[in-house]
């Protein structure tokens, strides 16, 4: 077996960067820059998206970015023959180790061994913690870990560009389609509910995401499409099968459920009582995720009485889901939000947070591949019968 790859170390404190026993001083933006690249190793950006990203209040140009990536590489220099930010032709930029040392884990072939490493990221996952995720995800051969295609999907989601979910080299269609259903319906909801129809008439999913879609997704869609009534009725359901079976890392997402059923069906009492519940559940799991999304619900259950505390909470929801590095529900949260907005006529929060969200599709290239999504969509799921 080959020597393991060290990392190149950031120091945000010092703002440096050090490999292999030698460091070098960054500039503000050269570090930010460097540690977005590196976060995201090996995946292509464009010079807009790089801009979108790091220089979100300014109004620099594309020549920004060139001249940041010219002093980076002269200060990575140092490395150059083991890593790097390559140049991607008609594309942009992108960061890679140039050498890996290629070998095969035998742990891979130990069944044992490899759901114990499925439970370390369950806890991951449970936990919110995005950036362990996606590096146990980015060195799995090394670690013995073998992943689903479906839910390597979804980790490869966190790593901020979403263009491969229409790429067929990604993997097949139909282990794409629950994800092309996922992101679809925050771009264009309405031409969206035919196939989310025609997934669960039909039952054309993989059943893992079959079942996703079944039992969690749909109660979000029910308050979507303000079908209250089924919505508690299935969520009330799914709050019984985990007391029952004891899966008490659902009980703080369901607390969150329940309260959002409750804002959205605007029954005060109910209100109240939710946000006590999953401010408890909160205390005994202490998920960042779902401490994100709280929050960002407290400050639209506050808002309406304090605007100026509403909105501070909503904010602070934004930034703990943006930290854990699920960048999907970093997209649930901002669309809640502007949702909530658009319905109860909240101008200075759909000002406040629409930028927020026009800059994240941008980043993750959601807004690129619009049109290829609903085109895939109709072809698996047979436009002309759904329609």
């Amino acid at each position: 077996m080959g020597p393991v790859r060290q990392p190149l170390q950031l120091d945000r404190d010092k703002l440096e960067a050090s490999f292999r026993g030698r460091s070098v001083a960054l500039l503000p933006k050269e570090f930010a820059l460097l540690d977005f690249l590196c976060r995201h190793e090996s995946r292509s950006f464009s010079r807009e998206q790089l801009l979108d990203a790091l220089w979100t209040m300014e109004a620099p140009v594309d020549r920004t970015v060139d001249d940041h990536i010219y002093r980076l590489r002269k200060k990575l220099a140092l490395w150059e023959t083991e890593l790097g930010i390559e140049t991607v032709r008609s594309v942009g930029y992108k960061f890679v180790y140039k050498k890996r040392e290629a070998s095969v884990n035998p742990l891979l072939g130990l069944p044992a061994f490899n759901e114990d490493m499925r439970g370390v990221a369950g806890t991951y996952l449970r936990y919110g913690r995005g950036d362990a995720l996606l590096a146990l995800y980015k060195k799995r051969e090394m670690f013995g870990f073998d992943v689903d295609p479906g839910f390597g999907l979804l980790i490869r989601a966190m790593e901020g560009d979403v263009r491969f979910a229409v790429d067929p080299e990604a993997a097949s269609l139909k282990d794409r389609a629950f994800l092309l259903l996922y992101l679809h319906q925050y771009v264009d909801p309405g031409s969206n509910r035919p196939f989310i129809e025609a997934a669960l008439r039909d039952r054309t999913l993989p059943p893992v995401w079959q079942n996703e879609l079944e039992t969690m997704t749909i109660i979000h869609l029910l308050l979507e499409w303000e079908e209250y009534e089924e919505a508690l009725l299935r969520l009330e359901d799914r709050i019984s099968e985990a007391r029952e079976r004891g899966w008490e890392g659902l009980f703080p997402y369901y607390a969150n459920l329940r309260l959002a059923y409750a804002l959205h069906a605007e029954e005060d009492q109910d209100r109240r009582l939710a946000l006590q519940q999953a401010e408890e559940e909160l205390r005994k799991y202490p998920y960042r995720r779902e401490e994100g999304q709280f929050l960002l619900l407290k400050g639209l259950f506050v808002y309406s009485s304090d605007p100026a505390g509403g909105q501070a909470n909503m904010e602070q929801g934004v930034a703990v889901l943006g930290q854990s590095q699920f960048v999907l529900h970093l997209l649930h949260g901002l669309h809640t939000i502007l949702e909530f907005a658009r319905q109860r006529s909240w101008d200075g929060v759909r000002r406040r947070f629409e930028g927020d969200w026009q800059r994240l599709i941008r980043s993750i290239g959601l807004d690129e591949i619009q049109d290829e999504m609903r085109r895939q969509l109709g072809e698996y799921f047979d436009e002309e019968a759904v329609l």
